[in-house]
């Protein structure tokens, strides 16, 4: 299994710890805890000052349904409305199509952060159950914040696209970073 390790490749892209991301200083989050969503499909480790969870399913303003979801933060109100709060989004598309690719769901996502990030590139992302991409954005909002979103399938096949998006407000928040992305799982 290949560890996921961001700390080291973006910490100068991030301002140091302080006290938004409800941490205690330079050692990291002191515990985490595993979330799930309201269904038991997600699963995924996150700080315990992340502890404002929302497991609910997700649906498009339209009312479509897409899937499973997890939402983590030490503030919701604060993750969904302002880049200083830090947190996670974790979904599973269930309904697609064999062959979705990453970039289908990734390219519109750099249209809508144009105006808030300056957009970094697109890398491949492969670990022992997933394989897909994921992007990166800086100085979001220009509070220094890093946007991270990824999208992968399951190498079983499966037809579930799975996405990740972790909004990264200091130091502690890259260490949280990797923990997500070393924890998550989908169970099909």
């Amino acid at each position: 299994m290949v560890t996921v390790d961001f700390s080291t490749a973006l910490q100068d892209e991030v301002a140091p710890s302080d006290t938004s991301g409800g941490t205690t200083g330079a050692a990291g989050y002191a515990s985490y805890m595993t979330v799930s969503d309201d269904t038991g499909a997600l699963q995924v480790e996150v700080p315990s000052a992340w502890a404002d969870v929302d497991g609910t399913e997700w649906y498009l303003d339209d009312g479509t349904y897409l899937g499973p979801s997890i939402t983590a933060s030490s503030s919701l109100d604060g993750f969904w409305s302002n880049w200083t709060t830090p947190g996670v989004f974790f979904a599973a598309i269930t309904d697609v199509d064999a062959g979705t690719a990453p970039a289908e769901y990734l390219d519109p996502r750099i249209d809508d952060f144009s105006g808030a990030c300056t957009y970094e590139g697109r890398a491949d992302y492969s670990d022992a159950l997933y394989t897909g991409q994921y992007d990166y954005f800086s100085n979001c909002g220009g509070e220094g914040v890093v946007y991270v979103v990824l999208a992968v399938t399951p190498l079983d096949g499966s037809d579930f696209f799975i996405i990740v998006e972790v909004q990264v407000v200091t130091q502690d928040d890259l260490e949280a970073l990797d923990h997500i992305l070393n924890s998550f799982i989908l169970f099909n």
